[in-house]
Formats: C-alpha cells, structure tokens, sequence
C-alpha cells in the first residue's frame, strides 16, 4: 500500500509485461516444528520488474489462490512509487503502475490501495492512487478501483473518482482493501459525497459507504452511513470488506454514538465487525468495539474479517490488556474463539506478543484454518529486534509455517517478515502476508540476514 456505463480496456500505453524472474524460484524443504513445508522463493528486491526498473523497498503481498497464483505490490526504483503484479509460477506479470495511463483517461498516481482481491480464474480488484495526486488529502482521495481480467489481459474501471455512486452522491476516492469471489463479484469501499450522517466518521461531509459491482460491470450500494445497524443502532461508516462464493460480506463498520478511536483515518473510526447474507441482506454482529473478548480483556476494535464458503471469519481483535496489542480470532457456529493472544507460547519457541493492527496479514481458507503473522517475545538472530513469525490454525491445532531464524536452503535465513519494523508497533508491520489457500499454501514477505527481501509461497508436505 502506498504510505501515507462500461470503461474502456487497457490502453496500449499500459503494457501487461511478463517477466520471468531470474533466481529460478528456488524451492527448498524445511521442517520448521512437527509440520514440514516446500518454500518457492517468487521475487527478490533488486530482481528486474516487468515493464522496466527493478523491485525495490519492500514487497506487499495480497492474495494467493487455490492454483498458487499471487497477488502483490511493490516499489520499483528509488522513486517509491508502485506497480501491482500477478505470479504464476515464475511468470510475473504487471497488471498496473504509477504514470501508466488507466482506465477512464487519467492516470496512475503513486500507489496501491492496501489489499487487492485474487480469485481462481485468476482476476483481480485492486484500488490505485489517481493523478493529480495531492499528498496534503487524507490517502484514498481520488483513487479509483479497478478489475483486472485473468483471461483476457484486461483492466476495466469499477469506482472512479467523478461517477455518481449509487444510493446518492459522488465518488471521490477509495480506501484500503477490496475483494474478489470466484463470480466475479467485487466488494469496495468507496467515499462519496452526502454521506456523512455523523461528525465521528466525516470528512468534509463524506464518509465511507460499502459498494458491490457484479460480473456484469452494475454497481449497487451494500451498505454505509444512515443504514440500520444491529441493536437498533445506525451504520456512519462501512469498509473494508471481504466476500465469499455465495455472495456473504464480512466488512467493518462504526455506528453513531461509539465512541471513536483513532486509526488514522479522517473519516472512518476504530470498528466493529458485521456479516451481511447475502441472500436475505440481514446483517449480523460479530464482534463490536466493547464487547467482551474470549480468553479474556475487552475489544477496542475488530477489524479486517475474512469469509469463507462456511460463514467463518476471521479477524484480529484489539485488546484492552495488554494495551496496543491484538490477538486472532475466529467466527464459527455462532461464536467468537479465540486462536492466539497475548502471553501464548507458540509452536517453535517463544510466546505470542500481538498479531497486526494492519489487515494483510493472516487469511482463512474454505477448511476454515487461518494463518496469521505475529509478534514473539524472543530475538532469536540477536539482532536487537523481537522475532516476528507466521503460523497456521487447522483443527485448533497451531504449526509455524516460518519465524526468524528460519533457515531456508538456497535462500537464506530469515531474520524478520516483511521490509520495515518500528519499535513503537508491539505487532508485525503493513506487508508481511500470511493468506492461505484451500491447498494450505501460505504466502508471506520476509527479510533475510543478509538484507535481500523476498516473496515467498510456503507448501505444506506433510
């Protein structure tokens, strides 16, 4: 993610280059605790891009699907601006990047908007940032969504910045985080106009509506500002969604009179979590903001549901105590468990310190396991840093897929998931990964002790 009618094709200006990387996808077998996996290095910083420039600054990983094929972005140059690539195997492939020209007639801007949705046909729905880009507007306006067609080599606009959206006023932009399911269906948040029905989540009288568009390119309002909410209260915000084969959506949303903590966001608030059926539109609690959390504290937030073809989500939680920590949590048969928190001892050592306060960072898969990054209480590669580790929940039983200190033959030896870490943040950074496919297969975002960052697919073997 960058920090902080039917559209026309692709223009010709905007070539679907492939490249096929050079490090020969280097595979390799470990066994990481009682659990064994395949690692396929898929690109390395410092690697040629397709489309020209080399990967540089950090990968950000989105999806991967049930075929192995991943969605992710990255820097290229030094200029920090961004491109967004498929990966099949060793043929990588651009979909967009800044300055190419984009559907509608503007184009690209700096960056990605956070986490892209891959399905198994192999399309893709990303946000991207829009020129003119004005750094001193909160991030997400104008920014536009886009569909890209796994088939025919295509990218089509979904929301751009000027349509009229649906339900009443205009689009201005977008913001982190979209989905995709196998029919074609993409759920988006967009920030429109009129929206606004509370001064917590408002930014000069908008706010953040869920939207959907069917395969046929129509676009309907899901939900957002003024909707009734469960308990009898009102919805002033809904993002943030995620969409399973039958149409259900799990999405974050704030209702008047919550309090609102700070995310950051100008117009959107600390959430709770909702899943909207998609057959009867009837929209249930999950987890609010308040709510008692299982093992023990409170929820501050609850946020970045995934829903698979069961009706499970699962989402991170923020926890009252310990303070600025988060802890994995899993929606099933009418009931919220809880997978890791605060204080556990983890599989291959050391004991959970928090999971991400960013979404992009654990998956669900339709076995209904979930895989996760977190935060241990160990600096295993002595390099002053705590360990940061990405593991996998199947039956209640916890593996470690990988964690610092990994060795990975042909590689090298993990020293940290993902590019950045900021001592102030108890939980892993935006870009580790750590999705899932119904196959197992974990994708994750890891910085080696030599300093080379690589994306990389986890295989289980056994």
């Amino acid at each position: 993610m960058f920090r902080q009618t039917a559209w026309m094709l692709i223009p010709a200006a905007l070539p679907l280059a492939a490249y096929t990387t050079p490090l020969g996808a280097a595979a390799s077998t470990v066994a990481p605790g009682p659990h064994a996996y395949r690692f396929t290095a898929i690109e390395t910083l410092g690697n040629p891009a397709p489309g020209g420039g080399a990967f540089t600054n950090d990968f950000e990983p989105s999806a991967i699907n049930n075929s192995g094929e991943v969605a992710f972005t990255a820097d290229i140059d030094s200029s920090g601006d961004e491109g967004s690539f498929i990966a099949k195997g060793r043929q990588v492939t651009q979909i967009m990047r800044a300055g190419l020209s984009a559907p509608g007639g503007a184009t690209f801007g700096p960056g990605e908007m956070g986490r892209m949705g891959l399905n198994d046909p192999g399309d893709v729905a990303v946000g991207f940032l829009l020129n003119p880009f004005d750094p001193t507007l909160p991030l997400g306006d104008n920014a536009g969504v886009f569909r890209f067609s796994g088939h025919a080599g295509a990218l089509t606009g979904v929301e751009l910045p000027g349509a009229q959206a649906p339900g009443g006023g205009t689009f201005k932009g977008t913001y982190v985080n979209v989905g995709i399911n196998n029919r074609g269906q993409i759920v988006y948040q967009g920030l429109a106009t009129g929206s606004a029905v509370d001064s917590a989540a408002n930014y000069n009288g908008m706010a953040l509506a869920l939207y959907e568009q069917g395969k046929d390119g129509t676009n309907h309002r899901v939900v957002g500002p003024g909707d009734p909410a469960p308990g009898g209260h009102v919805f002033d915000d809904a993002w943030n969604g995620s969409l399973n084969n039958a149409g259900d959506i799990a999405f974050s949303g704030h209702v008047v009179g919550d309090p609102c903590i700070n995310i950051g966001v100008p117009f959107a608030c600390g959430d709770s979590l909702y899943l909207r059926h998609g057959t009867s539109g009837a929209i249930q609690s999950i987890a609010h903001q308040g709510d008692p959390a299982p093992g023990g504290s409170t929820f501050t937030v609850a946020f970045g549901g995934l829903v698979n073809s069961r009706d499970q989500v699962a989402f991170v939680g923020g926890l009252t105590s310990p303070a600025n920590t988060y802890g994995v949590f899993r929606y099933a048969d009418g009931k919220v468990s809880y997978i890791a928190r605060p204080g556990d001892p983890m599989p291959g050592g050391g004991a959970f310190q928090s999971a991400s306060d960013n979404a992009g960072t654990f998956g669900l898969n339709n076995r209904g396991d979930v895989s996760f990054a977190a935060t241990l209480n160990t600096d295993t590669t002595g390099d002053g840093l705590n360990d940061t580790a990405v593991y996998v929940d199947a039956n209640g039983a916890l593996r470690l897929v990988a964690r610092s200190g990994t060795v990975i033959p042909g590689v090298g030896t993990i020293s940290r998931l993902g590019q950045f870490f900021n001592p102030s943040s108890l939980g892993p950074l935006y870009g580790t990964g750590g999705m899932i496919n119904n196959v197992g297969q974990v994708l994750f975002n890891a910085t080696l002790t030599d300093g080379k960052g690589v994306l990389l697919v986890a295989t289980p073997t056994s």
